[in-house]
């Protein structure tokens, strides 16, 4: 049997910080910007969310956030 390792909680604290990250980061979410294509500059802004967020999420997880908001 594996054991699965029990996720911190999103306290509503860690939603508003992810969100306003999220937001600071309009290479993710801004399609209309020239370089919101460029998947190095999405990668390194998702690893900054990450490390700002010091959380043990993965960056596929922080990803799939704002669709469960």
């Amino acid at each position: 049997m594996s054991s699965t390792t029990s996720l911190p909680a999103w306290t509503n604290e860690k939603v508003v910080e992810f969100l306003q990250l999220y937001q600071a980061h309009p290479i993710i979410w801004n399609a209309p910007r020239k370089d919101h294509k460029n998947r190095n500059l999405q990668a390194d802004a998702w690893r900054n969310i990450q490390q700002n967020m010091k959380m043990i999420y993965s960056i596929e997880e922080l990803k799939k956030k704002p669709k469960l908001l």
